[in-house]
């Protein structure tokens, strides 16, 4: 939810859970000034990255310049923006940016970080596998021959290195949802701090309520990878 507190006002969140269970919890106090920074990438195509300044920041900062950096797969961009409205948008096209979780920073005309965001890009570039055996059923230790057919979106088959790892079902079950792949580990939980539950929920049937659920994931986490002040010494780096 959004909320614009007013000033010298307190609030407090009144919670149900599901359980039936209730509880109060009070909110962070308003600040008299402020910048704040929000993304939003429900569109297929872009990514907006949204600036508002209340009015009182506004006027002590006016004209100042400020710094995006958005960091997406060991690629740092760098966008320099003044200060000269209370309402900054720029959109960023998502074919520019890598699948996976990417960060936005808003820094002060003095380098210092004031804002930071994680946002999470789904490409559609996830590769098709179709996998072939010569038989339904085996003997104890007898060779297995197996067909991999890769192909992309556009069904254009694929050079690639893969490995393939085999248990009983019935011995081992599997819920996707609750499975933490290379592929959930590579794209999210790696990046994050803290447990992910159901970490293959995210990636086992991509939807809009997965994405918007995953988006929720996003808002959680930040701060928490880089010295900024080393990294600010260049633009546009590629880091490894």
């Amino acid at each position: 939810f959004e909320i614009i507190p007013e000033a010298g006002e307190t609030y407090k969140a009144n919670l149900t859970f599901a359980n039936g269970y209730q509880m109060a919890v009070n909110l962070p106090a308003a600040q008299p000034t402020g910048i704040t920074l929000a993304v939003n990438s429900d569109s297929l195509q872009k990514v907006s990255i949204i600036i508002k300044a209340n009015e009182e920041y506004f006027k002590q900062n006016k004209d100042k310049e400020y710094k995006v950096l958005i960091y997406s797969g060991g690629v740092i961009t760098t966008i320099s923006s003044m200060l000269d409205c209370t309402d900054i948008k720029f959109d960023m096209a998502k074919r520019r940016m890598s699948t996976g979780v990417n960060t936005v920073t808003l820094f002060s005309p003095d380098n210092e970080p004031v804002a930071e965001r994680l946002f999470f890009i789904q490409n559609y570039d996830k590769l098709n596998l179709e996998v072939k055996s010569d038989k339904t059923t085996y003997n104890a230790r007898e060779k297995i021959d197996i067909r991999l057919n890769a192909k992309n979106r556009a069904d254009s088959v694929v050079a690639g290195h893969f490995s393939v790892s085999v248990t009983d079902e019935s011995i081992v079950p599997v819920d996707e949802n609750n499975e933490n792949t290379i592929l959930s580990s590579l794209l999210l939980t790696d990046d994050l701090k803290g447990t992910v539950e159901q970490p293959g929920y995210y990636f086992s049937n991509t939807s809009d309520t997965t994405l918007k659920n995953l988006d929720l994931v996003m808002l959680t986490h930040g701060y928490r990878n880089f010295e900024w002040k080393e990294i600010l010494k260049g633009d546009n780096q590629t880091l490894k």
